[in-house]
């Protein structure tokens, strides 16, 4: 017996499976599969002549003394002729066989999720691949101020992102501003205050002529929370020439400023030190040249602002339901509304030819030097209750890298140096 080798070299000596071996091999399977190691491969039986073959080329070995029912062995005998033949052991049943490769099947799965956690680890959190630039015209995604929690949640921006601003803290005008800015820190810069007697009439302002201004508007026309301002988007056609404007200049977007509460300071222009609740600012572009005011801005090029004060009466002006009734729509940052039709012509004071005139700046970052302001001296009056519409809106605020809900009060720049400028005052 000293000549028979092993049973822990796994010779199948017949090539064939008995049923009881492929019974207990099935029962074995399930108990055992967890116990099987790697194993360097055994010595070949030199009684056989041929060798001992495992599963994927590899050697196996449970911690027993019998052979795993997947191997298959092959032997070679040379006969009396000299002639080699071969014998091949038969397989194990089908539901043995498959467990085995249920295994090999899982190890698989584990290797495709590692390369997709590897591709993952590539992509940047907007999607795009680490080490690329957005594609043009593709917005970073923003979130939703009701996703603010009330401590506020950590705010994550590009470095290709317009750097953050607001109106108060570390990034408001006084300090954010002038460094992320450089613009915002240069002479002659807007808002200005406005002293009547040092104003220069000129014959070359006159009244000014509008087109489309006293036509309603389409309900097209939109309302935005940007979170800084609340602004109109002009859907229809609205002209302004005179006033020194060189060209016809075509009106596209209005915006707001007011002050924290109850009719307080809210203008950013003043005149003679006084400022009013709102400011309105109607931004126009010269059509001649451009088809849209972010055209004109992009290449630096000359726009026009014409700024109308909001004075508290004793009763609501009508004129103004249109606007009042959006700002109800657009409470939260980011949110969007439709404006019931209105004529832009009755926001304006009556007399269109009493304004003042100076070259300045926009009011908000980056503070291009490209605007013709154009202050009309006359506000129009709203009720107690209409300003209030505006104390109601709300933005997303950050201080200290940390993110929250806040109302959107005091939005206006502080009163800048007029340095060298004239100020112009129209003849009418």
């Amino acid at each position: 017996m000293g000549g028979e080798p092993p049973a822990a070299t796994f010779l199948l000596r017949e090539p064939r499976f008995s049923p009881a071996a492929a019974a207990g091999a099935k029962g074995r399977a399930a108990r055992d599969r967890s116990l099987i190691t790697p194993l360097p491969p055994p010595a070949p039986d030199p009684r056989a002549g041929g060798h001992i073959r495992g599963f994927g080329r590899e050697y196996w070995r449970r911690d027993c003394a019998c052979a795993p029912p997947w191997l298959f062995t092959q032997r070679r005998r040379t006969d009396s002729g000299g002639r080699k033949s071969s014998a091949v052991a038969a397989r194990a049943p089908l539901d043995v066989r498959a467990s085995a490769m249920w295994g090999l099947v899982r190890s698989r799965r584990c290797w495709i999720f590692s390369v997709m956690l590897s591709a993952c680890a590539l992509l940047r959190a907007d999607g795009y691949p680490a080490g690329t630039e957005r594609p043009a015209g593709i917005r970073a995604p923003v979130q939703s101020p009701h996703k603010a929690a009330a401590g506020g949640s950590r705010l994550s921006r590009s470095a290709t992102e317009e750097p953050y601003w607001a109106y108060s803290g570390i990034y408001g005008p006084d300090e954010g501003w002038v460094s992320a800015f450089p613009e915002c820190r240069e002479k002659n810069q807007s808002p200005i205050n406005i002293v009547d007697k040092d104003a220069k009439v000129s014959t070359e302002y006159q009244e000014l002529i509008l087109e489309g201004f006293d036509t309603k508007s389409s309900n097209k026309t939109t309302m935005k929370n940007t979170g800084k301002t609340v602004a109109i988007t002009l859907k229809d056609e609205y002209f302004v020439q005179g006033g020194g404007l060189p060209g016809r200049f075509k009106a596209e977007k209005l915006e707001f400023h007011w002050g924290p509460v109850n009719g307080s300071d809210g203008s950013e222009h003043s005149v003679d030190g006084r400022r009013f609740p709102v400011e309105m600012q109607i931004f126009m572009y010269n059509s001649d040249d451009f088809d849209s005011l972010g055209a004109a801005l992009r290449q630096r090029r000359m726009i026009a602002a014409m700024a109308v004060f909001f004075q508290v009466g004793g009763r609501d002006y009508h004129a103004a339901d249109a606007i009042i009734h959006g700002l109800k729509g657009v409470v939260h940052h980011e949110k969007e509304t439709f404006l019931e039709p209105f004529v832009l012509k009755d926001l304006l004071p009556p007399s269109l030819g009493s304004y003042y005139r100076y070259s300045g700046s926009l009011t908000t970052p980056p503070c291009s030097k490209v605007v013709e302001w154009i202050i009309f001296s006359r506000p129009i009056y709203i009720s107690y209750k209409q300003l209030e519409a505006f104390y109601s809106i709300f933005t997303t605020e950050q201080q200290d890298h940390v993110k929250s809900v806040e109302y959107l009060r005091s939005n206006f720049r502080p009163v800048q140096s007029l340095d060298n400028r004239i100020v112009f005052k129209s003849a009418v």
